[in-house]
């Protein structure tokens, strides 16, 4: 056998095994069901906190999938393309109401509200404060909020006089900061770890309306998850009680699909309805964006708009809900 014939055979050798694995059609099968397989772990989340955390990235599971399957179809490989055909449902399906049309809302009064994790180290005072005004909510619910930027959201007062401030060291305080009179006001604290919940009621032209201000712990270890399951459970029980209209806001550190939020939305409406996926936190790495901060409401006749707010510093984007008495 020659040199060059040898060589050959020995690239070949290296090299055709990491081809195959990449770009092959049973390659292909073989990341769907990777990616598969955490999609479907994701229904029994209810059973465990870790499980909990793969319902977090539905539309990556779905762009994943949809590539997988157009490749195969485009190859000629229609049996297979069943495959991530069959997984994509999951994903698909738990999308659809982010995409089905949104009735419209009717004509009349509406109010507007803004929740922002402002991101305590974040240190761009000045653009908060500017895009704040031009954006003009009635209220305003800032998660993260230390005292540093209590301090900075000073300017804000002439417009926005009445506050339910919780200023802390680190990231579990929070500001809130209303046009309108707030007639009962109660900063709740849960867990071990002791994070503030917001319970506020605020008269309005049109009448009362209820915000609950939410900021639980991320579910990243299983004590952290005990946390967070303590407080969205307290949230659960005092938000399903109210009668009137009413508003949960903030960082949930959970998605729509959470099972930690089934409950809620049993209840409540979510403002992100018919207005497509939009992450809140981590857009700049689209394998981690997901849709972590929230607006839901019940009680109201529509959603007139809803926005995701622009790049300020944070590491969240803010959710900009004006929704019609």
């Amino acid at each position: 056998m020659s040199k060059a014939s040898s060589n050959t055979q020995r690239a070949s050798k290296k090299g055709i095994p990491w081809r195959q694995w990449l770009f092959s059609p049973t390659a292909i099968i073989r990341l769907s069901v990777l990616t598969g397989i955490p999609a479907l772990l994701g229904l029994w989340g209810r059973f465990h906190w870790f499980l909990d955390l793969f319902n977090h990235f539905q539309a990556q599971y779905f762009v994943a999938l949809l590539l997988a399957a157009v490749v195969l179809l485009f190859s000629k490989r229609k049996r297979l393309a069943l495959v991530p055909g069959l997984l994509l449902l999951v994903p698909a399906l738990r999308l659809a109401p982010l995409y089905l049309p949104a009735s419209s809302p009717p004509d009349g009064p509406s109010l507007k509200v803004v929740a922002f994790n402002v991101q305590g180290s974040n240190d761009r005072y000045a653009e908060t404060i500017a895009w704040i005004l031009k954006t003009d909510p009635d209220f305003i619910y800032l998660p993260e909020c230390n005292p540093d930027w209590a301090k900075a959201l000073k300017p804000l007062d002439e417009v926005y006089p009445h506050a339910a401030d919780f200023p802390i060291l680190g990231n579990i305080g929070h500001c809130f900061r209303s046009k309108y009179p707030i007639t009962d006001k109660q900063i709740m604290v849960k867990g071990k770890i002791k994070v503030p919940l917001l319970k506020v009621v605020i008269k309005m032209p049109q009448g009362e309306v209820t915000v609950f201000g939410a900021h639980p712990v991320p579910p990243v270890s299983e004590f952290w998850a005990s946390e967070q399951d303590v407080y969205l459970a307290s949230l659960t029980e005092m938000s399903t009680a109210i009668d009137g209209p009413a508003l949960i806001i903030g960082d949930l550190n959970a998605t729509r699909w959470s099972a930690r939020l089934t409950e809620i939305l049993k209840h409540y409406d979510d403002s992100a309805d018919g207005r497509g996926f939009r992450a809140t936190w981590m857009r700049e790495n689209w394998l981690l964006s997901i849709p972590i901060d929230h607006v839901f409401h019940r009680g109201f006749r529509g959603v007139k708009s809803r926005e995701v707010g622009p790049n300020i510093g944070s590491d969240h984007r803010a959710v900009v809900a004006e929704l019609v008495w």
